[in-house]
């Protein structure tokens, strides 16, 4: 997904307060040299050599603006962007069964041009609003999200999952059945141009056909959605015994599970001592009623936990309300404050989220680190909203929102400027 163009951009932000490292350590009046995609340097240093050095360095005048990292949308469907609010008060089954589904049934009568442009635009807003890595979750085939990559450059930030287009009935995934030989074959070919595997619910595979898809993959990215609801979790204790995310860590072993909303103890720490990430789209789960995962829980077992926003037909792909809102929810279920701190929420929305992007060779990303792919996102520190700000992290999770993001930088390339009057700017 990620073409050599995507990572050869040599930027320099002078005289910027940064968030630094895994810490977020507020510093202020740096420069920060991205140098062939990579941070080459941080600090207070003369910037005139770097001038010399580089050829073709863009400037960022970054006084009155903040630096942190580049957001990570975990967890994302943009193939459902032309049905924005289409089944609003629909339950989750209604929604996005992968058969029956309003999702499904609305995205057939809706034309391919339609569908394409209401994807690219998904795109467009997620790196509006900071977003550098999305991980898609692509029900269909390669095809219009493939167009999206091939034709337009800010699709660098898509790490984009494929599935098969099987899906079991509750007495084949009771009998265990697997894939035959054909389907086999078939999954194959399918998987082949996508970055891994993002599969639907447990419920709608057996556990032998996990196994099959699993090694399959091989070594590229893996994903399953479990234990959303409490109704998916009973059906799969109902059809095998077994819960949802149980079947999932020991027969499909992906690099990360997505929702775990329903998570048992016991879960939690099957996931734990697999050594599994989560990705929690609390925003999703609010809009749909199917409750807040146990974050808390998650984070004291050592789990790594990022964040995702979902399908777009239900929640804006905005990493700033899904930050605001994870914070909250925990503080009103525990009736107290404090429980999320801010700079976890943050790194869930970063760094957190990045380990799950990378691709193996890929410069690590998610932080203000020298060696670090360069994915940062300029703030307006100037604003009504941020001015006077006392505790900048804070301040990102609970006031920032898609106004304040001046820029954004994916991997030394500057993916969206924005072009407001007063603002410092690129140039």
């Amino acid at each position: 997904m990620h073409s050599s163009a995507d990572t050869s951009g040599n930027v320099i932000i002078r005289n910027a307060s940064v968030l630094q490292g895994p810490e977020f350590e507020l510093r202020k009046k740096m420069n920060i040299l991205i140098a062939g995609g990579i941070i080459a340097d941080i600090g207070e240093n003369e910037t005139a050599a770097y001038r010399r050095r580089y050829d073709g360095l863009i400037t960022i005048d970054g006084k009155g603006m903040l630096a942190i990292p580049g957001f990570v949308n975990a967890h994302v469907h943009l193939n459902d962007a032309p049905l924005k609010d289409a089944g609003a008060g629909m339950t989750l089954e209604e929604l996005v069964h992968p058969v029956t589904g309003l999702k499904r049934t609305g995205l057939s009568r809706l034309g391919r041009e339609e569908r394409r442009e209401a994807m690219r635009s998904a795109v467009a807003e997620m790196i509006r609003s900071g977003i550098t890595d999305a991980i898609d979750f692509h029900e269909e085939d390669y095809g219009i999200i493939g167009e999206i990559s091939s034709d337009n450059p800010q699709s660098s930030i898509l790490t984009v999952l494929g599935r098969p287009q099987r899906y079991f009935t509750e007495q084949e995934v009771e009998g265990n059945v697997p894939l035959n030989a054909r389907e086999l074959s078939e999954f194959a070919e399918r998987i082949a141009p996508f970055d891994g595997t993002g599969l639907s619910g447990v419920n709608e595979y057996s556990d032998s056909s996990m196994e099959q898809i699993r090694q399959l993959s091989g070594k590229r990215i893996s994903a399953i959605h479990a234990a959303e609801s409490v109704a998916s979790q009973s059906k799969s204790i109902k059809m095998t015994g077994k819960t949802e995310v149980f079947r999932a860590v020991r027969s499909f072993r992906p690099d990360f599970v997505v929702h775990m909303t329903n998570a048992t103890d016991d879960d939690i720490m099957l996931v734990k001592d697999a050594g599994c990430s989560a990705v929690l789209c609390p925003r999703s789960n609010s809009i749909l009623g199917v409750g807040v995962p146990p974050v808390e829980k998650m984070m004291q077992a050592g789990i790594n936990i990022a964040l995702g926003t979902d399908n777009i037909m239900l929640n804006s792909p905005d990493m700033f309300r899904e930050m605001d809102f994870i914070s909250r929810i925990c503080n009103v279920r525990a009736g107290r404050a404090g429980v999320l701190k801010d700079i976890d929420a943050l790194r869930m929305a970063t760094l957190n989220g990045a380990k799950l992007a990378r691709r193996k060779g890929a410069a690590e990303s998610g932080s203000i680190v020298v060696g670090f792919a360069g994915d940062i996102v300029m703030l307006d520190m100037t604003t009504e909203r941020m001015l006077g700000t006392k505790n900048p992290v804070s301040s990102v999770v609970h006031r920032a929102g898609i106004d304040e993001v001046v820029c954004t930088i994916k991997s030394g390339r500057v993916v969206f400027a924005g072009s407001r009057t007063g603002t410092p700017g690129v140039r």
